[in-house]
Formats: C-alpha cells, sequence, structure tokens
C-alpha cells in the first residue's frame, strides 16, 4: 500500500511538472507571436513612411523643376528690362480672372480644354466709372496702353491672345512705377529679381522680430501679389512725399490753382475752425498731396504711353498655352 501511495505521488508530481512545462512553453509561443505581430507593424509602418518621404520628396522635386526656370528670361522685354518666366507666370495669375470673365460666358466649363482649344470669343471689357478721385487717377494709368500692347490688344479675340493682352498690360503699367522710381533714385533698377529680394527681406525681418516677439505690423509674410500690392502703392506715396522727386517741387501758386480749379468737401470740422490762416494750413497739405498723386499719374501714364516692347508674340502665346492648360 506504501509503495502504491508512493507511485501514485511521483506519478501526481511527474503531471504537475509536464502540465507546467506545456504551459511555459505556450506563453513563450505566444509572447514571440505578439513580437512578431509587433515588428511586422512597425515594418509596414516604416515602409509607409519610407514611401510617403519619398512621395513626398518626388513632389518637391516636381515642384522645384517646375519653377526651375522662373529666373530665366523670355522672349518679352519691357522698356530696356528682360521679362523672367517668373514674373509673367504672376501676371497671367493675376489676370486670369479677368479673362475668363471676357472669355468664357459660353463655357460650361473652365479647365485645360479651355485654353487648348482656345475658340471661345472674347468680349471686350465694360469700363466703369470712377467713384473718387483717387479711382480717376488710377484709371487713367490703367487707360493707358503702349503702342505695342494697344495693337496686340486690338487683335486679342480668343482666350490666349486676350490672356497674353491682359498680362503685358499688367506688367507694363507696374513697370513704368519701377521706372520712375528709379528715377527718384527709391529703386536701384526695375528688375523682377530686386522686387523679389525686397520681398524675401521683408519677410524674413518679420520672421525675425516675430521669433524676438518684438511686433510686426501687417502680414507674418506676404505672398507676391500681396507684396507687390502693397510695395506699388508704398512706392507711391514714397514718391509724392518726396520733394527733391522729379516733378514734385510744386510751389504755393500751383497748389492755390489746383484748389480753385477743383471742387473739395473737407467737412464740417475745417470749415468750424475759425482762423483762415489755420484751415488754409491744413486745406494746402490735403490740396498738395492730391496735386503731386495728379502729376504722379501724369508721368507713370507718360511712361506708358512711350514704353518700348519688344517680344515675340507666336513664343509668348505658346507660353501662355503651357502655363494656363497645365
Amino acid at each position: 500500500m506504501a509503495n502504491n501511495r508512493t507511485a501514485r505521488k511521483r506519478a501526481g508530481k511527474s503531471s504537475q511538472k509536464k502540465a507546467l512545462y506545456v504551459a511555459l512553453v505556450a506563453v513563450v509561443l505566444v509572447v514571440v507571436a505578439v513580437c512578431a505581430v509587433i515588428y511586422g507593424i512597425h515594418k509596414i509602418r516604416d515602409g509607409v513612411t519610407e514611401s510617403g518621404a519619398q512621395g513626398a520628396s518626388a513632389q518637391e522635386g516636381n515642384a522645384a523643376s517646375a519653377d526651375s526656370d522662373d529666373g530665366q528670361a523670355i522672349d518679352l522685354t519691357i522698356a530696356g528690362e528682360p521679362i523672367t518666366a517668373g514674373e509673367f507666370r504672376y501676371a497671367l495669375a493675376e489676370t486670369k480672372s479677368a479673362v475668363v470673365a471676357s472669355c468664357g460666358s459660353g463655357e460650361q466649363s473652365i479647365g485645360a480644354d479651355f485654353w487648348r482649344a482656345n475658340t471661345a470669343m472674347c468680349a471686350p471689357e465694360a469700363s466703369t466709372q470712377p467713384r473718387s478721385e483717387a479711382e480717376r487717377m488710377q484709371a487713367q494709368l490703367t487707360s493707358s496702353y503702349s503702342p505695342t500692347s494697344k495693337t496686340l490688344c486690338a487683335a486679342a479675340t480668343h482666350p490666349l491672345e486676350f490672356a497674353l493682352c491682359k498680362a503685358v498690360r499688367l506688367l507694363e503699367q507696374q513697370h513704368a512705377v519701377y521706372q520712375q522710381a528709379v528715377a527718384a533714385g527709391h529703386m536701384h533698377s526695375a528688375s523682377w529679381n530686386d522686387v523679389m529680394q525686397n520681398a524675401s527681406s521683408e519677410n524674413a525681418e518679420n520672421e525675425r522680430a516675430r521669433s524676438k516677439g518684438e511686433a510686426v505690423y501687417g502680414l507674418d509674410r506676404y505672398e507676391v501679389p500681396v507684396y507687390l500690392s502693397k510695395y506699388l502703392s508704398q512706392l507711391k506715396d514714397q514718391y509724392i512725399n518726396d520733394d527733391a522727386a522729379p516733378g514734385m517741387a510744386v510751389s504755393d501758386d500751383q497748389v492755390k490753382q489746383h484748389y480753385a480749379e477743383n471742387t473739395w468737401d473737407f467737412g464740417s470740422e475745417i470749415s468750424a475752425i475759425p482762423s483762415e490762416s489755420e484751415r488754409w494750413e491744413i486745406i494746402a497739405a490735403n490740396v498738395k498731396e492730391d496735386l503731386r498723386s495728379t502729376i504722379y499719374y501724369d508721368l507713370v501714364s507718360a511712361r506708358v504711353r512711350n514704353m518700348d516692347i519688344v517680344m515675340n508674340r507666336a513664343n509668348l502665346v505658346d507660353f501662355v498655352k503651357s502655363a494656363l492648360s497645365s
């Protein structure tokens, strides 16, 4: 009996050991399986990340490639200044909506085929009545044509030619402003590269100020169209406030004559000032600024009308087609 009991105890202990061993093996297998799954997930993620990075890198490369010719001159020279591909693309982008409005009224959609086909008929833009003196002076500039752009735009009846017309018109106006600024010593040259360097410098200065917690007036960063709008306005303000700029040395008699020839409304506050000399001091300052603005737009408009433009029309139409249909 004692031997049987001992044998049963040994058998029981042996069974427990086997069960424990089997359990340990199972645990090990589960751990290995879990590790394999985790490793596999990480590999998949790494593969996706690497693929995504390669894709992003490829896209960046393609974008860089698309813009790699921005600094290259195209078949267009305005007042002796070669126009670059980047500047011309900017002008096309700025005037595209006006082209679509004039040429796309009968189209179902405006896509790449619209530009490739180039069959739509473009209607002349309706003129608008200026609502203020500032708009009148601006309209004087925008209604001025160089001999080349006048001929070009008169023959522009289809989208590509109309887009070329609008882009050249915009650039000749802007370059007239640049030239006037150069004449006053406010710009080194009328080149696109100089304008873009000014934009980069201002954006870099804003970034430096923001990183140091300093106040940044205006936008933190200016995209090209917004910067150019601000820059052109600044050039005009700088010019009319510079006594030494060509045409800005106006006399008191000129100010009085300009005041007498125009209608003014300075408000009740100015009229309420009892002293006539004090009233005139305030009025004269405003009249002088308006007179200088009038002279400034006369000078810039005259530059547009006398602008020398050299172009290869056929090559530029191909450039427009490639830019707008891509």
